[in-house]
């Protein structure tokens, strides 16, 4: 959280997520810098998570990461 944001709040939704379903989790210096379609054009469904998260990391660095930035794709299996 941003100490100097006076509007923050936790968003939070409940959603059932099927097996193959990926979770992408981001701060702000990924959105920021990438945006949602930028996100969208670089995502492969063909490619692993570790491999996708490595485009957009670059994508990122590539633009000049003006933020510190983490993310997290996250991907669903089948249930044991």
């Amino acid at each position: 959280a941003d100490p100097k944001e006076a509007a923050f709040r936790i968003h939070h939704e409940r959603i059932d997520l099927l097996p193959g379903t990926r979770l992408l989790l981001c701060t702000d210096g990924v959105h920021a810098v990438l945006g949602e379609t930028e996100l969208w054009r670089l995502f492969d469904p063909a490619l692993d998570p570790e491999a996708q998260v490595r485009i957009w990391h670059e994508a990122v660095l590539r633009r000049g990461a003006p933020d510190n930035f983490s993310l997290v794709l996250c991907e669903w299996g089948e249930a044991s």
